[in-house]
């Protein structure tokens, strides 16, 4: 390595430096130093050059950047992240609005500017759409399953789309209250493209060998691990299930066994 390219890695890796210890600071004063920053395209290219842009969003140095703002409690540090979401210069490139909307999703309650981010990209055929739907249901805010109600009752998603974030993320937190109460009101309306029996096997059953290739599986959480609301409300989805609709065999039976350890774990909380 010449003398030159040395000194260009040593800059690279104090602006990456410099910008995680603004990230992961406590003062106010110093995340709207970074927000500054990020929404200077000088400084975007010198964290991250084209070249970098080339490849894969998660290899990017930004990255880091956005997982510390995540991760840090300081209010401040998250209104970074919402004003990111506002940012034109920071949403030139698709591979800035990738990470945002995966940081986004820590952001509880997540404010209107927030949920605005997040339904202009979850357009059909905008290659957003299951990043989001993945932030949104992990966020799992009313706000947020809001948003997820309204898109799953919009026609212009294809079907498998659909499907996709119900044996996805929505599968992965199908315990997680708020997103319960949204199944409920989703099954009480009634989904687009005959899907209620999608969305009632996706709360009730499991079926890793037909709904996955064997690199991406998503897994449930425990029927144990639910709190006693997240159960009474999983009852009475059963319940409704049962009476609403024309499950086939498998499903009624699934249900059914559901319902009965369900029932179990009540009597016995």
């Amino acid at each position: 390595m010449s003398a030159e390219e040395s000194t260009a890695s040593a800059s690279k890796k104090q602006v990456i430096a410099d910008a995680l210890a603004l990230a992961g600071s406590p003062r106010a004063e110093d995340h709207a130093e970074l927000l500054a920053r990020l929404e200077s395209p000088a400084f975007l290219a010198q964290l991250d050059d084209e070249t970098a842009y080339r490849g894969r969003p998660e290899r990017l140095r930004l990255r880091r950047v956005l997982d510390a703002l995540a991760r840090n409690p300081a209010g401040s540090a998250q209104n970074v992240l919402v004003a990111l979401t506002g940012s034109r210069a920071f949403l030139e490139e698709d591979a800035r609005i990738d990470l945002l909307i995966k940081a986004s999703a820590t952001i509880v309650p997540p404010p209107d500017k927030v949920v605005r981010f997040w339904d202009a990209h979850w357009r059909p055929d905008d290659g957003f759409s299951n990043l989001t739907a993945a932030a949104v249901v992990q966020n799992g805010h009313e706000a947020a399953i809001s948003l997820l109600e309204k898109k799953m009752a919009n026609p212009q998603f294809e079907p498998d789309e659909k499907i996709h974030w119900m044996h996805g993320p929505m599968l992965s937190h199908r315990l997680d209250l708020p997103l319960l109460e949204g199944c409920k009101r989703m099954l009480e309306t009634g989904l687009p493209d005959d899907l209620n029996g999608k969305l009632v096997e996706t709360l009730f059953d499991y079926r890793p060998q037909e709904w996955y290739l064997p690199s991406v599986p998503y897994t449930p959480p425990a029927l144990e691990t639910a709190e006693k609301a997240a159960l009474v409300e999983l009852r009475g989805i059963a319940r409704m299930a049962l009476e609403k609709f024309r499950l086939d065999e498998r499903l009624t039976a699934q249900v059914k066994k559901v319902l009965e350890k369900v029932e179990a774990l009540l009597d016995g909380a």
